[in-house]
């Protein structure tokens, strides 16, 4: 596409493949002929930028976390909507507090209690290239009435001396509530073990790697946590695993 009709407005001064365009760029350009592509929030959509019936398609992505209320809200710019996400997501992180339904995610309302989207409401891409085959199974099962499966490349990545999947580690405390020493300790413990493993990605290097402190990503429940653990596995000198709660970990693949 001719980057002299992408409209999106940047906070940056990073180079970018296209035009930086100002705010009244945008109502010129989406009269001109030929069309454009709008890139925006649901503020840009809601907003006096993008006047109501402007887009032939609005494209959201992330609908699975997009909540009914901003979806109706956004539709007033365009003539039809693309859903596009997973309606088995987490919800989206908000403060905002809107009765139901319109508090559920636009795709979660239009899938109606499915597990998957109906065939014909859309198309439910049943491959996964992250997920192991052992770990896809499990989740494919719970939250996908077993239609998910894993790409044949998902399965040749390994660990050296670690089943693939999800295993379980008790640890003994009471007396909790947002912070766990005792967990923190173990997750330490548990780092300590998996570090230097032989780990292979066959797309990234035909030969294997020493698990590194880079590759670990450790998920807390609660903000508390988060700083213990962290303070922690500096105290223990791993200050390159990273740490964080589970909305700012969506998304990210690692190792381990």
């Amino acid at each position: 596409m001719d980057p002299s009709l992408i409209a999106k407005e940047m906070k940056h001064d990073d180079p970018v493949p296209w035009d930086q365009q100002a705010k009244d760029d945008i109502e010129r350009l989406l009269g001109s002929r030929g069309g454009c592509l709008v890139g925006g929030t649901a503020w840009t959509m809601t907003g006096r930028t993008v006047p109501p019936g402007s887009l032939d398609l609005l494209v959201i992505d992330e609908a699975g976390q997009f909540s009914l209320a901003n979806t109706l809200a956004v539709s007033r710019a365009t003539k039809r909507l693309l859903l596009l996400g997973d309606p088995q997501q987490l919800p989206q992180v908000t403060q905002g507090k809107h009765p139901e339904p319109v508090d559920e995610s636009a795709l979660g309302w239009l899938a109606h209690g499915a597990h998957t989207l109906p065939a014909k409401l859309g198309y439910f891409l049943a491959t996964s290239w992250r997920m192991h085959p052992d770990l896809c199974a499990a989740v494919s099962e719970l939250s996908y009435d077993g239609r998910l499966h894993s790409a044949p490349a998902a399965s040749k990545r390994r660990l050296s001396g670690v089943r693939a999947g999800v295993e379980c580690v008790y640890v003994p405390h009471g007396g909790n509530s947002t912070q766990s020493p005792e967990e923190a300790a173990e997750v330490v413990r548990q780092v300590r073990a998996h570090l230097g493993l032989a780990w292979l990605d066959p797309r990234e290097s035909t030969e294997e790697q020493p698990l590194a402190e880079k590759d670990i990503l450790v998920v807390a429940a609660y903000n508390a946590q988060v700083q213990l653990i962290q303070h922690e596995l500096r105290a223990a000198g791993l200050r390159g695993v990273r740490v964080g709660p589970w909305t700012s970990s969506r998304g990210r693949k690692l190792p381990w």
